[in-house]
């Protein structure tokens, strides 16, 4: 009876563990601003393509992670126009001065107009921000493939993974957003 009752128990742990893994998780209403100057929402931005891959930073130490990805990303990116490549570095909320501080600080340190222009700063409330995607620390970067409607159809965290890359190369260049 009682090894029923851990068997029974552990059904249900796992069950519930893989409906939190496939739960769907809607891209939250944020607003940034690009490296050009121009203000960006989410999620009517994913509108502009097919599939986006949204990198999320949260400090500035994480550049690096963020660059392990970027060349092969870029790459998918040039070969599949439904596919765009998104940075978020996201800030906690500041005051306009130290806004245009760090927003001039890294506006100097990213020469090129494409790089700039993917790159999208959120000043936020990153608590219902992180909430909302599932985040639960803050110490690796986050990569979220995003459809259209701006649902998430898949996930990551870390430095660059040649099996991630795959998966992603594949969810874009074979299936459409409503296969996943």
């Amino acid at each position: 009876m009682k090894m029923r009752l851990s068997l029974l128990f552990l059904l249900l742990v796992l069950a519930r563990l893989t409906a939190e893994n496939f739960e769907e998780i809607a891209f939250p209403d944020v607003e940034g601003k690009n490296l050009l100057g121009a203000t960006v929402t989410f999620p009517e931005a994913f509108s502009s393509g097919q599939y986006h891959l949204v990198i999320v930073a949260f400090q500035q130490r994480q550049q690096e992670e963020v660059d392990t990805w970027l060349p092969s990303l870029i790459q998918l990116e040039k070969r599949n126009e439904n596919f765009k490549v998104l940075v978020l570095p996201t800030i906690a909320q500041m005051n306009r001065l130290m806004r245009w501080v760090i927003y001039r600080g890294m506006r100097s340190g990213i020469e090129e107009t494409s790089a700039r222009g993917r790159t999208i700063t959120l000043h936020i409330d990153k608590e219902p921000f992180k909430e909302a995607l599932r985040i639960e620390s803050e110490e690796s970067v986050r990569l979220y493939l995003v459809s259209s409607e701006g649902v998430v159809l898949w996930k990551f965290r870390g430095p660059y993974s040649e099996k991630a890359f795959q998966m992603i190369e594949q969810k874009v260049t074979v299936h459409t957003p409503e296969e996943f």
